[in-house]
């Protein structure tokens, strides 16, 4: 998936071993501080899934990003931009990509998507079960169309960002040097990424089966590796100094993230550690 809120906690200067150390903890801080407000909205559409909770989420998520890009200008003493304003989209675009999965999977919305389709090919798979709640072949159509959704805000956050940075700079053109949205020949990869995380997302925010966080969170990180492996063979792109085998890692800790505000919230996890 994505990288959800702020990825990098940047120390200006060679602070040593020191710089190293308070990146790696500023990093850390920052990501868990990213994750109240993400958790909050997306718990809130699973306790309310309507359109108005699915907007004031993603009203939520653009300003708690827009704080996260505004904060570090302020502490490296950098000017912010018009653009800066545009980096929180790409969060709002994969929040929605849950909120979709969700409303596909669980609330109706594949039903809508494919009212009038009567097609046989419609029809293949349509006993096989994801969950005893959840046929395979909704769940694979509402991830695969989130998915879709997702990366496409993703990559069209990419491409505002660059043309709103060109145009307040010198003139229009689109780089993507600044590690901002999906880069077009990043898209099958980021796909296959999203769609991976969204299915885990559905497994997790079901009825609550034994062993399903566990088995979701596997199915995410082997996916990906996959992906990613089949993504650099083919490519030509170093796995490790690329960074990309740390994707899958990223993946599967949103996703026990997730798990693990559902079953806090919705499945007696306060009483049971004693809250």
């Amino acid at each position: 998936m994505a990288s959800l809120g702020p990825s990098e906690f940047v120390v200006p200067g060679d602070g040593g071993a020191a710089g190293v150390t308070l990146a790696v903890l500023g990093t850390w801080v920052t990501g868990v501080l990213w994750y109240i407000p993400y958790l909050a909205v997306v718990l809130r559409y699973l306790a309310e899934p309507s359109g108005e909770s699915a907007l004031s989420g993603a009203i939520i998520i653009y300003a708690a990003g827009l704080l996260f890009a505004w904060v570090p200008t302020r502490v490296l003493g950098a000017e912010a931009t018009v653009a800066t304003a545009v980096v929180p989209l790409g969060d709002v675009a994969a929040y929605l990509a849950v909120v979709a999965a969700v409303w596909l999977a669980y609330h109706g919305g594949a039903e809508r998507v494919a009212e009038g389709v009567s097609h046989p090919i419609a029809a293949i798979g349509a006993d096989a079960r994801l969950t005893p709640g959840l046929p395979l072949q909704r769940g694979l159509f509402a991830a695969t169309a989130a998915a879709v959704l997702g990366t496409g805000g993703q990559l069209l956050t990419g491409v505002l960002h660059e043309q709103v940075r060109s145009a307040a700079t010198a003139g229009f053109g689109a780089s993507f040097t600044t590690g901002v949205g999906v880069p077009p020949e990043r898209v099958p990869l980021e796909l296959a990424f999203e769609a991976a995380f969204l299915l885990g997302v559905l497994l997790v925010t079901g009825p609550r089966l034994k062993w399903r966080t566990v088995k979701a969170a596997g199915a995410v990180v082997g996916v990906q590796v996959t992906a990613t492996v089949l993504y650099a063979l083919f490519v030509g792109t170093e796995l490790v100094a690329g960074g990309l085998l740390l994707r899958p890692v990223a993946g599967a800790g949103t996703l026990l993230a997730v798990a693990a505000a559902v079953w806090l919230a919705f499945h007696d996890g306060l009483e049971r550690i004693g809250l």
